[in-house]
């Protein structure tokens, strides 16, 4: 490895990557499943991977640096995925008949969760209405896994929960995945859920706190080792505003 990630350290069992922003704590995240995670292999593919558990905490979930020039070469893709959690843009494309097709999105199991025999639930509703009456409920959570028919799915959702609770005028956040793909699902996982995080504080009427992100398999696929490499070795051997975007940067390239 790189002395640029000599300053690196694992904690133990489970890492925690802090950052300022998006941007600093997912380069740091990535950095220590590359350096300290354990080989595994797919089960369904036979694919190899490198990774290990992370929390990736924001203490202020749209802190600064927010955007990473590794990840936002095409920043119409974010912003699309963004439309895509928050929004429901892909939501038409579920079709539970036909194997080759979507079979959920986050939006859809979200806002429209069903269970056999039982009507749908708007679980975002029923979790911003439940804050408005008891902001420091420990009970303000929305998920997304159905056991009687993820098992057996060939893609099963990564991301299992939402959870949310205001303390201090601020709304924050945590999220909770069993599986995650450390170099671009992670990176624009979050940044459509803190997306949907002031969308959130915003329908309160209040302001945005901390983001919390729990992951049990935070992993680099190796088909993805050279990329992985090139981020924890050259890349993190660039000054910071070589690696980093502004929100005004960022802006001028849409």
């Amino acid at each position: 490895m790189s002395s640029a990630a000599d300053n690196i350290t694992s904690s133990g069992m489970v890492d925690i990557a802090r950052g300022t922003g998006l941007a600093e704590a997912w380069e740091r995240a990535v950095t220590l499943a590359w350096i300290y995670g354990s080989e595994g292999i797919q089960e369904d593919t036979g694919d190899s991977y490198r990774g290990r558990p992370m929390v990736i905490e924001l203490p202020e979930a749209l802190g600064e640096p927010r955007y990473h020039r590794m990840i936002m070469a095409l920043p119409s893709d974010v912003e699309s995925y963004v439309q895509e959690v928050v929004a429901g843009s892909k939501d038409h494309l579920i079709d539970l008949s036909d194997p080759n097709k979507w079979h959920y999105t986050y939006h859809e199991r979200f806002t429209r969760y069903d269970a056999p025999g039982t009507p749908a639930i708007n679980q975002i509703e029923a979790m911003l209405d439940h804050l408005a009456q008891a902001p420091t409920s420990r009970r303000a959570q929305a998920i997304t896994w159905k056991p009687w028919l993820d098992p057996g799915e060939k893609d099963p959702p990564c991301l299992q929960r939402l959870w949310c609770i205001v303390q201090n005028g601020k709304l924050n956040l945590h999220t909770h995945w069993r599986s995650r793909e450390a170099l671009l699902a992670s990176f624009m996982n979050i940044f459509a859920l803190t997306a949907w995080q002031e969308i959130f504080a915003q329908r309160l009427g209040v302001q945005v706190g901390c983001y919390l992100d729990f992951t049990d398999s935070f992993h680099v696929y190796q088909r993805d080792y050279a990329r992985a490499e090139m981020l924890v070795g050259k890349f993190r051997s660039l000054p910071p505003e070589q690696r980093f975007l502004s929100r005004e940067q960022y802006q001028s390239l849409l």
